[in-house]
């Protein structure tokens, strides 16, 4: 079978939400055109990066992400997508790529989360307490009911979504650090807008910033992926 990736002129970088894993975005991999190469990355600790250690410095997290990008990178246009916690990591990485490479990226697209002046903090106290995690994730609709009641993965699982929810609360970015000049789609649901402040991400492009509203809650893009192919597709290549 032919490599479809060969095809392709642009490369869609995905950084999946706290607590997951690469094999988020097989959806979306088969959903985007030919066109475009999706190319998930996964977390160092998580998924088939599984044995190697998690990272909680946030200025870490970054410097593996692009090391993981820069390994997959071809000498075409790219284009970030990031979901929940990855969506924030976008600009941190957009940021850090084009200091490293001098090369941006055409596109932004960010899915379920506040921008990255809002601040998320979590009480100290949740992380000692499993059950309030376990309710949160409930919460969230993220993971399948089997899951959240089997102690062998949840064991495995609840270390990965605590670090993870730490370098949420270090993802914060003021846009007078960074902007882009690239276009940036939001994907999100009313969840994901609880401050009234979805709009805030216009504040990091100095470029188009539109907001597309999707029923369902923070895992919305799981009834939706179709649609949101279609819609990075259209603007990836206008």
């Amino acid at each position: 079978m032919k490599d479809s990736s060969c095809q392709a002129r642009m490369q869609l970088f995905c950084l999946p939400y706290a607590g997951g894993n690469a094999y988020f975005f097989n959806s979306l991999k088969k959903t985007c055109t030919k066109n475009v190469e999706v190319v998930p990355i996964e977390y160092s600790g998580h998924g088939t990066r599984i044995n190697e250690p998690l990272i909680d410095n946030i200025e870490e997290f970054v410097k593996d992400i692009c090391n993981e990008i820069l390994g997959k990178k071809r000498n075409m246009p790219y284009a970030l997508f990031g979901y929940s916690l990855g969506a924030k990591l976008c600009l941190f990485v957009a940021k850090s790529l084009y200091e490293i490479t001098d090369q941006k990226p055409v596109h932004i697209f960010a899915g379920a989360s506040q921008p990255p002046n809002i601040v998320e903090k979590i009480d100290p106290q949740v992380w000692e307490n499993d059950q309030v995690i376990i309710k949160i994730l409930k919460e969230y609709g993220g993971l399948p009911e089997e899951v959240l009641k089997s102690k062998e993965i949840l064991d495995l699982f609840l270390p990965i979504i605590k670090n993870d929810f730490k370098i949420c609360e270090q993802a914060v970015l003021d846009s007078r650090e960074f902007t882009c000049d690239c276009e940036v789609t939001v994907f999100y649901s009313k969840d994901d807008n609880i401050k009234g402040r979805i709009s805030d991400w216009s504040l990091y492009t100095t470029g188009k910033c539109e907001l597309i509203l999707y029923e369902g809650n923070h895992f919305f893009i799981n009834q939706h992926f179709e649609e949101i192919a279609m819609k990075i597709n259209e603007k990836l290549f206008v």
